[in-house]
């Protein structure tokens, strides 16, 4: 049989520039169990976050990940100039955070829900106050009411400017208006809740996972050096204090949502440990850190309905 050369060389060139023609194929350094992630955490979720990366790289010991903690408008900002891979935070990157994303990756950013977070408002054990309304606590952060009923100053503290904690009380509590010139920022070298202790006037915010613990019989307890108030989003509706219960049943209305938001167009690293942190091992986790998880149910254990307690698991 004769093959005439010129036809072969033509099935060569045309192999050849059907193989030029096609598109690279992109190649990833890491897969959902594997590799290396770089990724940033509200000082908030430290503990819960290093548990969640301490048994993930465990079980999967080809997989790296270094976390930096820092204030939540430090981790957006490193976020968004591309320098981590992810972010834990609590709220949603908002619309002008989101176009800057898309503008430079062309994609959206990927957004995992985590948990139900509570923000508690602290005071001294001795303090007489028990509960507050949604308008009271707006009147006192906005100067508007500014003594606890019986001649005392209310001496109210905020954390330092880029707090998500300062975020979400702008956004969800002040509606529109400014903070009062009653309101300071935490001295440095202090927690919140050693100044709220030690000083009898002082209202203060934390994470509600700041001030959890929990008993031998897994009851949710608060830490007794301070006293967090029982709110109401109305007067003359019942009040309740930040136990998990509450939070999960939306009673205790200063609520906000922790999230995983990162950056990967594939499926690598930063999308398998989003998985973990959503699974049923993860969410536990993220129940034991005094959190309520998104995708795990609260079962109630214990009601004492004469000091509005109430405890889950």
């Amino acid at each position: 049989m004769k093959v005439k050369i010129g036809s072969v060389a033509g099935i060569i060139l045309s192999l050849m520039i059907a193989s030029c023609n096609q598109a690279p194929t992109t190649q990833y350094r890491d897969t959902p169990t594997s590799g290396e992630a770089h990724i940033a955490g509200d000082f908030l979720y430290k503990t819960m976050l290093d548990s969640e990366i301490q048994i993930f790289t465990h079980e999967y010991q080809k997989a790296s990940i270094a976390v930096d903690y820092m204030s939540e408008a430090l981790a957006v900002k490193a976020f968004l100039s591309d320098s981590i891979d992810g972010i834990v935070i609590g709220r949603e990157l908002n619309a002008s955070e989101t176009k800057t994303f898309r503008d430079k990756k062309k994609y959206d950013p990927k957004t995992v829900r985590l948990a139900t977070d509570a923000v508690a408002v602290i005071v001294h054990p001795d303090n007489k106050a028990e509960d507050l309304t949604i308008d009271l606590l707006r009147n006192i952060l906005n100067g508007s009411t500014t003594d606890w009923g019986d001649g005392r100053k209310i001496e109210v503290l905020i954390d330092n400017e880029g707090s998500g904690i300062i975020t979400f009380l702008r956004d969800s509590v002040m509606a529109g208006s400014s903070f009062g010139k009653n309101v300071y920022t935490l001295p440095q070298g202090t927690t919140m809740i050693d100044y709220v202790a030690t000083h009898p006037n002082a209202m203060g915010f934390v994470g509600v996972n700041q001030i959890t613990s929990f008993d031998g019989d897994a009851n949710q307890v608060f830490n007794e050096k301070i006293k967090p108030l029982a709110i109401g989003k109305v007067a003359g509706l019942k009040s309740y204090k930040p136990y998990q219960a509450y939070v999960a049943s939306r009673n205790y209305p200063l609520l906000r949502f922790t999230n995983f938001i990162f950056n990967e167009s594939h499926n690598g690293l930063t999308s398998g440990f989003a998985t973990f942190m959503a699974s049923d091992k993860g969410q536990r986790i993220i129940l034991k850190d005094g959190l309520v998880p998104a995708n795990a149910p609260i079962r109630l254990i214990q009601v004492n309905t004469s000091a509005n307690d109430i405890n889950s698991r």
